[in-house]
């Protein structure tokens, strides 16, 4: 029971993870991230890309861990 409670508090701070990178990956996509990255104003499109998928791969870890998918986990 211990190891279904405590998959279940890291898929939450995964699923929180997620959501940060997905703030990033927005603020990326609309511009406001300029200045803010000193030196990478000609990579802020990578940025994003780079966000975008942290952002996807959080949010399946996150919720499979939520559910107790141990297999897609692995």
């Amino acid at each position: 029971m211990k190891s279904n409670s405590t998959m279940k508090v890291s898929g939450i701070l995964m699923i929180l993870f997620g959501i940060v990178y997905a703030i990033l990956a927005i603020m990326a996509y609309t511009g406001s991230v300029q200045g803010l990255l000193p030196g990478h104003e000609s990579q802020e499109v990578m940025v994003a890309v780079l966000s975008a998928a942290v952002t996807l791969l959080a949010l399946i870890g996150g919720i499979c861990a939520v559910m107790g998918n141990k297999g897609a986990l692995r």
